[in-house]
């Protein structure tokens, strides 16, 4: 549910703001905010209850479920983003 401010309650991993500094500094976002936005109301319109839904804005992934965003937090490809995401920014990460 969106409260009468408009800001989402829903839990978002990764910052909105690594979209708009990609933007910023010239580079091509895979996805927009406003994309990932656009996903989400597509997942709601869908049937998805509004409280079970769950962002990923690291990889930019839309989740139904808290099951299936378990399951994506479990996943190769979201731990590969993550790493990369981290050398990007310039975090060493433990192997």
């Amino acid at each position: 549910m969106v409260p009468s401010s408009g800001v989402s309650v829903n839990p978002v991993i990764g910052p909105l703001a690594n979209l708009a500094k990609e933007k910023a500094a010239g580079k091509k976002a895979e996805t927009s905010a406003e994309d990932l936005e656009a996903k989400r109301r597509k997942i709601m319109e869908g049937g998805a209850a509004a409280d079970a839904v769950r962002l990923c804005t690291v990889c930019r992934v839309v989740c139904n479920s808290e099951l299936v965003y378990a399951y994506h937090m479990a996943g190769k490809k979201h731990a590969s983003m993550m790493k990369q995401h981290a050398v990007g920014a310039g975090v060493t990460t433990a192997t």
